[in-house]
């Protein structure tokens, strides 16, 4: 069974009212009119600057077979759309659907999509490293099953229903990842998506400025597991104090994994120091097991972890899940870059204190001049300073240069001084612009840059420049992710 246009009239408008439109497949659901194409459904939302509503003509000169609208605005759809008010059924595409919400209809249509499939959903969240385990477990699961997971960070309120609404019957897992920036908003795409299995990565600092402590960020991601049916499963990083404390929430069975000695799934016998993967072994259920991983890092280590855990819950064998594992080369945000005579670790897309040091860690594994290009790490509010200081401790083992950006790095450049580092090492400036000039000037044949702030910062303008400055880019494989994940 495929999304039709027929079951989204009979869920917005009226039932019955979408009988005549049953057979015509909806291809994709989208929210931003360019991305429409033929055969697609465009809800309109307000943006920054005008509303969905005035690119209703252009989305059905794309193609779109349906435009959902809110009422009290002006749009214009030409003369080729019928309006489904549930005065008369509809009859032919394309059409208009007014509604009085835009998001309450894609969300109310998403979860009503769900229920009527039996696609086992698995929710993955955590302050970092969620979408490497999306896409770990995707990887894992798709050795034997259909596997949908979400598209690109499709992991709020409008996203993880556009998710929802790519599955069709033929799909037994989909894995989505779950973001929030305050409590109970977690709960609520529990209520949209009906999640089977859950997956808790960590608890961290990220967004503690919304938050205000971590046990409130504990509490939003424990929300997850408290949704699960009693027939569910959580799998839960048993190394993190606050979620291995959430197995009290859980109604069903769970799986800790991580390198302690009281985790179910448990890594042991870490081989780790180069950029190309790694290896270790497993032990679970009274049983050890070897496996290679294309992916560096603990961040990435914990994302196998977890694929192996629930991998094994869903019936694969040991074989499979090292197939899966095998298959994760390009799961990864972290890129390798050679341009020209120096290699560039991009890393840029966010960042957090776990996830910084872990880059850091990765940067100490090239055997070249090391500068660290380090950002502000943004939404920490009262652990600012002390996530700062902590990374500019790991920053002053791993690197010969520092480049801090950003009026918050000043405590990590600080910290970074005072952990031993050079004051002629450490280079302050107040944005990305004025990086990239130091750069010009500083930058050697042989050195290796690592790039990693928050995504506000935009740090990925100084990669475009090193990418420009230094030469032709050549991306070395996806070879590992420090965790950047940041809701």
């Amino acid at each position: 069974m495929t999304l039709s246009l027929g079951f989204l009239v009979d869920t917005l408008v009226a039932p019955g009212a979408g009988g005549m439109l049953s057979g015509v497949p909806i291809k994709r659901v989208v929210v931003d009119s360019r991305e429409c194409e033929p055969g697609s459904v465009f809800f309109a939302f307000q943006g920054e600057h005008t509303h969905g509503n005035e690119y209703v003509e252009a989305a059905f000169d794309k193609g779109a077979i349906a435009a959902v609208v809110e009422r009290g605005r002006p749009w214009s759809a030409g003369t080729k759309a019928q309006v489904a008010d549930g005065i008369g059924p509809a009859t032919r595409a394309p059409i208009v659907v007014p509604v009085d919400s835009t998001l309450w209809s894609l969300q109310r249509l998403a979860s009503a999509w769900r229920a009527t499939l039996a696609t086992t959903v698995i929710g993955v969240t955590g302050s970092i490293g969620k979408t490497m385990t999306r896409d770990v477990v995707a990887s894992v699961l798709g050795v034997r099953y259909r596997v949908h997971r979400s598209e690109r960070n499709y992991n709020n309120e409008i996203g993880l229903p556009l998710s929802l609404l790519g599955l069709d019957d033929h799909h037994e897992y989909a894995v989505l990842e779950m973001g929030m920036y305050a409590l109970g908003e977690i709960a609520a795409l529990c209520d949209i998506a009906r999640p089977n299995v859950g997956i808790v990565t960590n608890v961290g600092p990220t967004h503690l400025e919304r938050l205000g402590s971590i046990a409130n960020i504990a509490q939003a991601k424990a929300e997850l597991v408290a949704a699960l049916p009693p027939d569910g499963l959580a799998i839960l990083n048993g190394d993190d104090e606050h979620v291995r404390a959430m197995e009290r929430r859980a109604a069903c069975r769970s799986i800790t994994y991580g390198s302690g000695p009281n985790n179910d799934v448990r890594a042991v016998d870490v081989m780790d120091s180069r950029l190309d993967g790694q290896e270790f072994a497993v032990e679970a259920w009274g049983e050890r097991v070897r496996f290679a991983f294309p992916l560096p890092g603990v961040a990435c280590r914990y994302a196998a972890l977890a694929a192996i855990a629930l991998g094994r819950a869903c019936g694969l064998a040991w074989e499979e899940l090292q197939t899966g594992l095998s298959r994760c080369g390009a799961c990864s945000r972290f890129k390798v870059i050679e341009c020209g005579d120096v290699t560039v670790l991009d890393d840029s897309y966010n960042a957090a204190p776990a996830s910084m040091t872990g880059a850091l860690d990765l940067l100490r594994r090239c055997d070249k001049r090391r500068i660290a290009v380090l950002g502000d790490m943004l939404e920490l509010g009262s652990y600012a300073e002390m996530g700062h200081r902590q990374v500019g401790r790991a920053a002053a083992e791993s690197c010969a240069l520092l480049l801090a950006v950003g009026p918050q790095t000043n405590w990590l450049a600080e910290e970074a001084i005072s952990a031993g580092m050079p004051a002629r090492s450490v280079l302050r400036v107040a944005s990305p612009a004025e990086a990239i000039s130091v750069l010009g000037s500083i930058l050697r044949p042989g050195d290796c840059v690592l790039v990693k702030g928050s995504r506000a910062m935009h740090m990925e303008t100084i990669v475009e420049a090193l990418v420009q400055l230094c030469g032709r880019k050549d991306e070395v494989g996806a070879p590992g992710h420090s965790g950047v994940e940041s809701n």
